[in-house]
């Protein structure tokens, strides 16, 4: 124990300076770890979120007539690490009926969100392809943020953009279905 007590002594400061350069890549590998892993599950939950709105529109299960306000209570409502309050304050959902004709706006234009490109079509009808796109601007969790993660321009700054999309067909059955026929 003494010739360990001599050793750091000796050292004049070595350990110190050594710990020094090592610990700040670290904490910075740390921190850009958690902004990833923190992202990538709330793009995984938006996924995911968007994925059962768009099958709950096409089964029936959410209102034929599924605005894009009840789309949107029922995506935040999936989410944990963002409160519903600010998810549904942020997030922009576009339902739309398409055909065959139809050109789908962009939702980034000139490295901004494009707010033209989310709307709320009227209910489509039986045997409709629907498309449900959400756009979630995620603020930079870290001062360290990487520019690994798309970011475009929001109202309160430089964002991380998530964004999910799903196509779906209404059930001509739904209704038929859910009124109890056999």
């Amino acid at each position: 124990m003494a010739n360990l007590r001599l050793r750091l002594r000796g050292s004049g400061g070595a350990l110190s300076v050594d710990f020094a350069l090592v610990v700040v890549p670290v904490l910075f590998l740390i921190l850009a770890l958690f902004e990833i892993c923190t992202t990538l599950l709330a793009q995984n939950t938006l996924d995911r979120a968007v994925s059962a709105a768009a099958r709950g529109l096409a089964d029936g299960t959410l209102a034929a007539s599924g605005t894009a306000s009840a789309l949107r209570t029922r995506i935040c409502g999936a989410f944990v690490l963002i409160p519903q309050s600010a998810c549904e304050a942020h997030l922009r959902v576009d339902l739309r009926a398409l055909t065959s004709d139809a050109a789908v706006p962009s939702a980034v234009a000139g490295g901004a969100i494009n707010d033209a490109a989310f709307g709320d079509a009227p209910a489509a009808a039986a045997d409709d392809v629907i498309l449900v796109r959400a756009a979630l601007p995620l603020p930079p969790l870290t001062p360290f943020s990487l520019n690994w993660w798309p970011r475009v321009a929001d109202g309160e700054g430089t964002v991380h953009l998530l964004i999910a999309t799903a196509a779906v067909r209404r059930d001509p059955y739904a209704a038929y279905q859910s009124a109890g026929a056999p």
